[in-house]
């Protein structure tokens, strides 16, 4: 994504031009990590953002740029989907 320095927000959106971002990502487990706890992790996101997991909500965060992770585990599947 190209920066420019005349978009609306300047140097508060980093000059890059806003809008909705999806992120999707498919993993497998290993069967010797069931019964783990397993959380996943993000260092910082912009701003409003929501995370589900397999149609299950986890949480929104209002703010941007703080790190916070979600626990999955109750919401993996074992069974290869």
């Amino acid at each position: 994504m190209p920066l420019r320095e005349n978009i609306p927000a300047g140097s508060g959106a980093a000059y890059l031009d806003g809008g909705v971002g999806w992120y999707q990502k498919t993993f497998k487990l290993a069967q010797a990590e069931r019964g783990q706890r397993i959380f996943i992790a993000f260092e910082g996101v912009y701003e409003n953002s929501e995370v589900w997991i397999n149609e299950h909500f986890l949480g929104k965060r209002p703010n941007g740029y703080i790190g916070f992770e979600y626990e999955l585990s109750p919401y993996l599947y074992w069974d290869g989907k």
